[in-house]
């Protein structure tokens, strides 16, 4: 947010804008491999330092000499392409629970003043608080632009709102994340916030994301039900709760001016905005082109796909595609094992992560928002939350209430 609107110009901003929080990322991942070094007992990484260096070394050599040299990819477009991995592999997290806990907190109370800031902003900003432009009033914070505020915004806010959802779940369960209902009035405020700022931004990915978080959850709570035959009242309440909720919230947006741009793509049979054709058009011209299908034909702009995953292929490939992804998996699968220590709500815990997962998959499709810091960043987080923090268990805690 450092432009103002009345002075901003496509031909003046940024040419590779980068997030504050990238900065707080890369503060916290460099005080991480610190403390890796002086003490080891505090904080789990993917790799040793060492380990990590040589690592780095293979894959950024290798891959770099097939996208530069091979596929010709531009230097930035480079960058950008192995950032996912570079961001997944110098990741680190604490070992104590406590401390987990300590920095989820903060990452709590810091979204609340993004996200209120941005709701405020509308509230005594926009005409009509029920029917938001999106361009000229959903787009900016009491006259600053929001970077990217019709693409990757739009999906942090549902990353964040089906983060805090899952902690409403938990703080609404027998074993409460934080105890305190400060801490659960609070998380109720980020769910009604996110979920109208969301609504707000007239995205058609994240109606997108939300309709497919909604038949996940009760997909999801239907089959515990008929696996495990039985369930809590807590649990039933909540998603009553969440079901009453959904269907009030569809309510006020299909009854006025909110859903109007939605509608408007509807009423003209323009649902998918000319995506479809994009994607055949692609389709085609792959088969039609089996060299850049194969290895790519790199450049520095952008193909024009609509999709994270043919844009890759184009740049580099599809051998070198499923490398990227090949590699990041196992990251991920690494980085899951090592962090994995405390007693967890498996089932729970397991729906958040395909909800997530749905997002992430969402954006890829529609945009290339994890090719950006700032929604890379944000998966990142949210997935490790919901992984290592919201359906955690302090096992001394659990232990005491079944002797009880």
């Amino acid at each position: 947010m450092i432009i103002e609107f009345n002075d901003y110009s496509p031909l003046d901003r940024p040419a590779i804008p980068f997030p504050v929080g990238g900065l707080s990322f890369l503060m916290a991942v460099i005080s991480g491999y610190f403390l890796l070094i002086i003490r080891s007992d505090k904080v789990v990484a993917v790799f040793k330092p060492g380990t990590m260096i040589i690592f780095l070394f293979f894959y950024v050599i290798g891959l770099g000499i097939h996208s530069l040299y091979v596929s010709g990819l531009s230097l930035p477009r480079f960058i950008q392409l192995i950032f996912p991995v570079m961001s997944l592999v110098i990741l680190t997290f604490p070992v104590r629970r406590e401390d987990r806990l300590v920095i989820f907190k903060f990452y709590v109370i810091g979204l609340l003043i993004v996200i209120s800031s941005h709701f405020l902003s509308l509230v005594l900003t926009a005409d009509n608080i029920m029917s938001v432009d999106d361009r000229s009033e959903f787009s900016l914070v009491f006259g600053l632009i929001l970077y990217q505020a019709l693409v990757s915004y739009p999906g942090v806010l549902s990353l964040a709102f089906f983060l805090s959802l899952a902690v409403l779940y938990r703080q609404l369960s027998v074993l409460p994340l934080v105890k305190g209902r400060s801490f659960t009035v609070m998380i109720s405020l980020m769910v009604f916030i996110l979920g109208f700022l969301g609504l707000s931004s007239g995205r058609k990915a994240f109606l997108a994301e939300f309709l497919t978080g909604f038949l996940i959850i009760l997909m999801m709570a239907f089959f515990y039900g008929l696996v495990y035959r039985k369930t809590s009242l807590r649990s039933l309440m909540s998603l009553f709760l969440f079901v009453v909720f959904s269907f009030f919230g569809a309510f006020i947006y299909l009854t006025n001016g909110m859903s109007g741009r939605s509608v408007g793509l509807i009423e003209s049979g323009n649902v998918d905005s000319g995506r479809l054709s994009i994607l055949k058009n692609a389709f085609d011209f792959f088969y039609n082109n089996l060299d850049i299908f194969m290895f790519g034909t790199g450049g520095s702009g952008s193909p024009g796909m609509h999709n994270f995953f043919l844009d890759q292929i184009y740049r580099i490939g599809i051998f070198a595609t499923f490398f990227c992804y090949f590699v990041f998996a196992y990251l991920i699968r690494r980085f899951y094992k090592k962090n994995n220590i405390y007693l967890s709500i498996g089932f729970s815990k397991s729906m958040y992560i395909l909800i997530l997962g749905s997002c992430v998959l969402w954006q890829s499709m529609v945009n290339s928002s994890i090719s950006q810091p700032y929604y890379l960043i944000n998966a990142l987080v949210t997935v490790s939350f919901v992984l290592f923090v919201v359906f955690s268990k302090d096992q001394l805690y659990v232990s005491r209430m079944h002797n009880h």
